[in-house]
């Protein structure tokens, strides 16, 4: 019997726009090269989350994407400020992400599962980017 998905998650290969090898759990795009880079504002509707990155210096180097709202299950994301277990999670302009603040122009990339200090990565549920005003 075959399955009735191309693949059973979705998660995919980009070259590296920069060294993402720490850079596991932030947001990215697909620039104008095709290439995955760390989302540079707020505004932006990420692509994807890291979950391998590699260094674009290194010939032939791809990172492994989780494609946000792709069914991937969790995923590793970085607090850019406290995060609470249950929290709804915005986008930041240096691709990490902070709790929902309810009101203006935002995108809502996820819901944490668990807490998190600033800068530390935890896991989260990744949802399609949502853009709210």
């Amino acid at each position: 019997m075959s399955s009735l998905f191309i693949r059973d998650t979705a998660v995919v290969a980009l070259t590296p726009a920069a060294d993402h090898t720490e850079k596991r759990g932030y947001l990215v795009e697909i620039d104008g090269n095709g290439k995955s880079a760390i989302i540079n504002s707020a505004a932006d509707l990420p692509f994807g989350v890291i979950v391998d990155g590699q260094d674009s210096a290194v010939a032939n180097a791809q990172d492994s994407i989780a494609v946000l709202g792709g069914n991937i299950g969790t995923v590793p994301m970085v607090a850019g400020a406290a995060i609470t277990k249950g929290q709804r999670l915005q986008s930041q302009n240096d691709g990490t992400v902070i709790p929902d603040a309810a009101a203006g122009a935002r995108v809502i990339v996820g819901r944490a599962m668990e807490d998190a200090a600033a800068g530390e990565r935890f896991e989260a549920v990744g949802y399609a980017p949502i853009a709210l005003s």
